[in-house]
């Protein structure tokens, strides 16, 4: 009679709560994957359908900056077009060489800074958004050792991502987002991290603009 009970089956309800509790990993993972192809497939639809590839372009994005430089809210343009061209990818050292090529080096520098860091700060929101859906490269126990380690870390973290500009941008700003660094470290990381790169390519366009030879 006892050994009849023990192998009895599990409740109906039980079956149906692990069931949902093995799916939920493999939504959420196509979910998180599908969001990917989204962004992905705007990314591209922005560069090949708008003048944003042509950013790349030496010539013309000296004639761009010059033209906006010549209008009297230069500066909050400069800004705006910072943070507009570096959440579509387009990366920071060409925004911050064109800045200095048409501003003057105070107003280059604050420029260069405001827009670097209001982008990030919007960087910092997608990354959290992207956390929230709990991709599997966050998750992975083997990651977690050095996502605490990162998090702990917040500003020595993102500084020295700024000081060795190895990757884009944005991504790595999303990327420090998602793995949980707080909003001031991250900010104040930023900030530290972006100031030798651009100090030295703000010195060096103003010597090249002193010399003529801005095209």
């Amino acid at each position: 009679m006892s050994k009849a009970a023990d192998h009895q089956p599990p409740p109906a309800g039980d079956e149906r709560s692990s069931g949902d509790a093995a799916t939920r990993p493999a939504a959420r993972s196509a979910s998180s994957w599908l969001l990917l192809g989204v962004v992905v497939l705007v990314l591209i639809a922005i560069w090949r359908l708008t003048p944003v590839a042509r950013l790349l372009d030496r010539a013309y994005l000296g004639q761009l900056a010059r033209t906006i430089a010549a209008a009297p809210a230069a500066p909050l343009l400069a800004v705006g077009a910072y943070v507009f061209l570096l959440l579509v990818l387009f990366p920071l050292t060409p925004l911050l060489v064109a800045t200095a090529l048409v501003f003057d080096p105070l107003r280059a520098y604050a420029v260069g800074l405001a827009g670097a860091l209001a982008a990030s700060a919007l960087g910092w929101v997608a990354g959290r958004i992207v956390a929230r859906h709990r991709p599997r490269w966050i998750e992975s126990q083997r990651f977690q050792p050095l996502r605490a380690r990162l998090r702990r870390r917040g500003f020595l973290t993102m500084a020295l991502t700024r000081l060795v500009p190895a990757g884009n941008f944005t991504i790595a700003n999303v990327i420090g987002s998602a793995i949980g660094i707080p909003f001031r470290d991250f900010m104040l990381g930023n900030a530290v991290g972006l100031q030798p790169g651009l100090l030295l390519l703000t010195l060096l366009a103003h010597v090249v603009r002193r010399f003529g030879w801005v095209p």
